[in-house]
């Protein structure tokens, strides 16, 4: 699976998701190449934020946080997406046994993981010193993980066999 691929899995039931199915990655491979990085994102730039513009980005944490609050808090927010991507997998495993498919754990895995990509890169706006700039982006993330949910869990149209997403109803 390559980012590259991302862009074109927001608007494709084939493109990238194909790849993923015929290299059957792991859950292990998914947590320590996608998951495990990606994830440091979001707490790592919200201390940044905090630390080189406080009250710019989020002005009701005025006064600002401590370094030594900053990092209690970017851990436990850190561990907090760890358990919950595996929480999501066992999820989107279970809603699928519902309609009578068993996509297995690390295929529910590589869709939880893939879908919050979108979250963790927007972190990224925490960069710009901007509320509005911060929520837009957000927003625009929510979005691209939606829309990678959707495209992740819908059937292969062409194949005669159903996906190994095949999880959520198409909407």
């Amino acid at each position: 699976m390559l980012m590259s691929h991302i862009p074109a899995m927001l608007v494709s039931e084939k493109t990238g998701w194909e790849e993923i199915d015929r290299s059957r990655f792991s859950s292990r491979w998914f947590f320590k190449c996608l998951v495990l990085p990606m994830s440091l994102l979001p707490p790592v730039l919200y201390a940044f934020a905090e630390l080189v513009h406080p009250g710019a980005v989020f002005p009701l944490s005025v006064p600002a946080l401590t370094p030594m609050q900053l990092i209690v808090s970017g851990i436990v927010f850190y561990v907090a997406q760890l358990l919950m991507l595996g929480y999501m997998a066992m999820l989107i495993q279970r809603m699928s046994l519902v309609r009578d498919h068993d996509p297995g754990y690390d295929s529910a895995y590589a869709l939880a993981a893939i879908a919050p990509v979108p979250l963790w890169l927007a972190s990224l706006s925490l960069l710009v010193p901007s509320l509005t700039f911060v929520v837009a982006i957000g927003a625009a993330a929510w979005v691209a993980s939606i829309l990678l949910i959707r495209h992740g869990s819908a059937p292969c149209s062409t194949s005669a066999t159903k996906r190994l997403f095949t999880t959520l109803p198409t909407w």
